[in-house]
């Protein structure tokens, strides 16, 4: 846990380039959902947050708040991390939101999608776009 919160407080403290290449900066990202799985191994979290959750993240995503970077990579990181927490119960909405077709098949290529973005959005970056928003993605992932 301490680990995690350190590297909460460093993602706030350092250049953009740091923290998208150290894992050390990033390393809430990936601790934070494993210590809510620990917390909450054998508690049901009410199916209502799953899909306040996945509302927060979307519109978090779509539209601009003037919220920082840093501040809205954490607030999409925690409502995340409670969907998929609260995506362990066998409820309607956590069905409907975790388990159809779309969402098992992100699942299936996560990891080959995972490791690509990193050449195709870097090199994309780099050479074709100022800045990637939604448009560019699309055409990049397509």
């Amino acid at each position: 846990m301490a680990l995690t919160l350190i590297s909460l407080l460093f993602c706030f403290s350092v250049k953009e380039a740091d923290k998208f290449y150290a894992i050390q900066y990033r390393f809430f990202e990936l601790s934070l959902g494993g210590l809510v799985a620990i917390v909450f191994q054998r508690r049901k979290i009410n199916a209502i947050f799953a899909l306040l959750s996945a509302a927060i993240v979307l519109i978090i995503l779509l539209f601009e708040f003037g919220i920082p970077a840093d501040m809205k990579l954490v607030l999409i990181v925690i409502a995340s991390v409670v969907l998929l927490v609260s995506g362990s119960n066998n409820h309607r909405v956590n069905i409907f939101l975790l388990e159809n077709r779309l969402m098992v098949g992100i699942g299936k290529i996560s990891f080959s999608l995972y490791m690509w973005h990193q050449i195709v959005l870097a090199n994309a970056r780099y050479f074709l776009y100022e800045k990637i928003d939604i448009a560019e993605s699309a055409v990049l992932f397509g």
